[in-house]
């Protein structure tokens, strides 16, 4: 074999008589001197379909237990930054700062997402190119910062400029949770349904080929949507504790002259801070960036190479992508991106008004006391874990996602006029689980939508960004959803949270007919979606 040219090694995977496949791995040869022209080539190791299954096993729990739990536990105290507003108001701040009549409260909440918003695309990009093990913790140290800076705030004028502060700050953490994640899983793999059936649920997903040929029938299982339940989950876990954690910071009013609902803000952002520092011996960079310089080398060479060549097999994108503006811009002349954001926005409409307005609506719609309202708002998010990872496991097993937006949608919408109509007030609770349940769900299932339908690193970026910042902009509009001058029964707020759900289920109907019609074009052979013959959309 001449200098420059392509060998080709064949690396065949049996499992039984389920599973033959033979991926062709391209390994460049540069070396321009004799003896290497005539070294003889070592032969690929060859591996069993059972050590084959064994590695991917081993290879996804040490990512599992690398990322999820770091990125939960922040994206749990960021989540809580975010809300904790609502509970200091019910705790004497709207009294404090003088934001009891008119539209102060709403526009605090508000500003913070004009920067996350806007900031979002130049943040993933600097995920990106500096690397997330330092960047996100950097940025939660920041924000923490900021959140204590609420504690020694005057008026509500003074709490703007630092909303405006941590918008900016957290608009690099989300999406960039986002992109880390969906580059270091494989899309689908296939299992045959005895392993499916006689493997604990956290084993039913390992890192696999999307295009496993099975000669008896197989399950496909999604690896990235109950990753992201449980990314989720553990964030939504962490944030219902909330308003328990700010019922107990509230009784250290007086100390050091403060109020109660100062505390709140100063603990929570030293929480924060102390997260951050301890995600750091967590975090790891992405894949490609593993491969060139391990973090932590919780992988060896030989798994990260295993795992880099599943994922190049997957999605064709686990090899380093120089950055370009026209590379990283090029999604934004595909219109079926921006369903993903828009069906976002309308979801996170009514969480985000929830999480900002929750306590006082059990206060003053409800008739709760301010302890009770502060303690009540952590069991609903609670509950809405399990329906999370209930469904999204559901979605996994089928490999669906618009259809559980359709049913999660259709809970929220039964939830919302129980909350707004019926009198009695414990029935109203019960509709507070039905509600958050079905809306909470519903983001990581977006999610997981979003990212089985894209390709490309920087495509893959310039999705999350987008999804992420669209999907932003329901922050500012449930800012607003429940006014003061609408208390005690809010009744604009819960229809338009209402008419919320029925367009996701709209935007998730029209999606599934267009992916529908591009698949069985792709089948046909009448065109190639996304630059790959073998790529179809999940419907």
């Amino acid at each position: 074999m001449g200098p420059n040219q392509n060998s080709h090694a064949v690396m065949s995977i049996r499992e039984g008589d389920v599973v033959t496949e033979k991926l062709e791995l391209s390994v460049s040869h540069a070396s321009s001197t004799a003896d290497a022209e005539s070294a003889p080539t070592a032969p690929p190791p060859q591996r069993s379909g059972d050590e084959d299954k064994d590695m991917a096993a081993r290879v996804r729990h040490r990512i599992d237990w690398r990322l999820i739990p770091a990125l939960g536990l922040m994206y749990g105290i960021s989540l809580m930054d975010r809300k904790n507003v609502s509970n200091a108001a019910i705790a004497g701040m709207l009294v404090d700062l003088d934001m009891r009549h008119g539209v102060g409260y709403n526009v605090v909440n508000m500003s913070f997402f004009i920067t996350y918003i806007l900031l979002q695309p130049v943040m993933v990009i600097a995920c990106r190119r500096l690397g997330p093990r330092l960047f996100l913790p950097a940025i939660c140290v920041a924000w923490g910062a900021v959140i204590i800076g609420f504690g020694f705030a005057h008026n509500w004028h003074t709490l703007v400029p630092l909303r405006l502060l941590l918008g900016g700050l957290e608009a690099g953490f989300f999406p960039g949770c986002l992109f880390l994640m969906s580059c270091w899983y494989t899309r689908c793999e296939s299992l045959s349904a005895f392993v499916i059936l006689h493997m604990p649920l956290s084993n039913i997903s390992s890192v696999a080929f999307q295009h496993y040929t099975c000669t008896n029938r197989a399950i496909t299982v999604d690896e990235v949507a109950r990753r992201y339940s449980l990314f989720y989950g553990i964030g939504s876990f962490s944030s219902a504790l909330s308003g328990i954690l700010a019922y107990g910071l509230q009784q250290l009013e007086g100390n050091a002259s403060l109020r109660g609902w100062r505390w709140i803000f100063i603990i929570e952002g030293v929480m924060t801070c102390a997260i951050a520092i301890f995600s750091v011996f967590f975090l790891v960079r992405f894949p490609d960036q593993e491969k060139e310089k391990p973090s932590w080398r919780f992988l060896s060479e030989e798994q990260l190479t295993f795992l880099i060549g599943r994922l190049q097999e997957d999605r064709g994108d686990a090899e380093s992508e120089d950055f370009t503006w026209k590379r990283f811009l090029q999604p934004a002349t595909e219109w079926y991106i921006y369903v993903f954001p828009l069906i976002l926005f309308l979801v996170t409409t009514v969480s985000y008004a929830f999480a900002f307005t929750l306590p006082i609506i059990l206060r003053d719609n409800l008739g709760f006391s301010v302890a009770m309202s502060q303690c009540l708002g952590a069991p609903p998010y609670a509950a809405s874990i399990f329906v999370m990872y209930g469904v999204n496991w559901y979605g996994d097993r089928k490999k669906q996602r618009g259809p559980i937006l359709v049913f999660l949608s259709l809970v929220s919408l039964i939830g919302l006029p129980i909350m707004g109509f019926v009198e009695n007030p414990w029935v109203k609770y019960f509709g507070v689980f039905v509600t958050i349940s079905g809306t909470n769900s519903c983001i990581p299932s977006v999610m997981a939508y979003q990212a089985n339908n894209i390709r490309g690193q920087w495509r893959r970026a310039f999705c999350s960004a987008a999804l992420t910042g669209i999907g932003g902009i329901g922050g500012i509009a449930g800012a607003f959803m429940f006014r003061a001058q609408d208390q005690p029964r809010y009744l604009p707020g819960f229809l338009s949270c209402m008419v919320c759900n029925i367009l996701v289920m709209v935007l998730v109907a029209g999606q599934t007919l267009y992916f529908r019609k591009k698949n069985r074009q792709a089948d046909r052979g009448h065109c190639i979606l996304l630059e790959d013959p073998n790529f179809r959309f999940t419907i």
